[in-house]
């Protein structure tokens, strides 16, 4: 009787503890919730387009052009077509190896960028053929466009941020645009707007099977805000003319309000030099 007894109080206890602890790591522990939830959906950052740029008079001097990062998932890789891919990135295939291997480094999970800012142009030519590279994608973005590059000096130009940056600047992310000088650096937090979110389901085998719940926790960018300056484009242009080849400064002011006209500096620069691939170019 007493062995039946001490039986049964093992049995209970040990079914018991199996229950508080079930319950422990469902309910109140939800670490291995959140590890299970990584593993099975991806996180992809959707860029807000950058605020726009006009002068005083409604013209638009600054606005943004798509441009593309391809990304790469090292576990969804299978055999591709390596020459191809290389002619298409203009790369030589060690540099490949070395940007898939660095990739797999990282995690062979979490998507890494193999190249970055390619022109839509270009990405449209492979975007039909990017079905026969398992593990590969295309993740859109934007980058300014200088519609009139002038008032360089006044409007300053954009770049990506840079590892060390990531330091202080916890709300980027490595590969986003931020402003380095004048209006683009001044008025960052306005032009930035904020990132969205979208979440992928993906199967067993770590591939993307479509949209988690439908979109559900999905989450829209924010919008930036545009700004007008007090520049008048026409002027500004007619100032940089008069400078060309010309060493010094021109300020034209509003009299009765004291508002900045044109603000010429010479020798200047085209801002369109130091976007995407062209920067390393020049």
């Amino acid at each position: 009787m007493i062995k039946k007894f001490v039986l049964l109080s093992f049995t209970l206890g040990s079914a018991l503890l199996f229950i508080v602890k079930l319950i422990s790591l469902q309910i109140i522990n939800q670490d291995y919730n959140e590890i299970s939830l990584n593993n099975a959906v991806e996180k992809r950052p959707v860029y807000p387009t950058r605020g726009l740029i006009f002068d005083r008079n409604g013209t638009l001097m600054v606005a943004n052009q798509p441009v593309y990062d391809l990304m790469v998932v090292p576990d969804n890789l299978k055999p591709f077509d390596t020459l191809e891919l290389i002619s298409f990135l203009d790369i030589s295939k060690d540099e490949l190896d070395q940007r898939l291997t660095k990739a797999k480094r990282f995690s062979s999970k979490i998507p890494s960028v193999v190249s970055r800012q390619i022109s839509k142009e270009k990405q449209a030519l492979f975007q039909e053929k990017i079905w026969k590279y398992n593990g590969f994608y295309f993740q859109k973005k934007t980058i300014r466009d200088y519609i009139l590059p002038i008032a360089s000096n006044v409007i300053g130009y954009t770049s990506e941020i840079n590892p060390a940056e990531l330091k202080n600047k916890s709300e980027y992310s490595l590969g986003e645009m931020i402003g380095r000088q004048g209006i683009e650096k001044t008025y960052e937090r306005n032009l930035k707007g904020e990132k969205g979110v979208q979440f992928y389901q993906k199967d067993r085998f770590n591939r993307i099977i479509g949209s988690y719940k439908e979109g559900f926790y999905d989450e829209n960018p924010q919008a930036a805000d545009n700004l007008t300056l007090t520049l008048d484009a026409q002027l500004q242009l007619y100032g940089e003319s008069l400078m060309k080849n010309k060493r010094g400064g021109i300020v034209a002011i509003e009299p009765s309000s004291g508002e900045v006209l044109a603000l010429v500096t010479a020798p200047s620069y085209d801002p369109n030099l130091l976007l995407g691939g062209s920067r390393s170019d020049s």
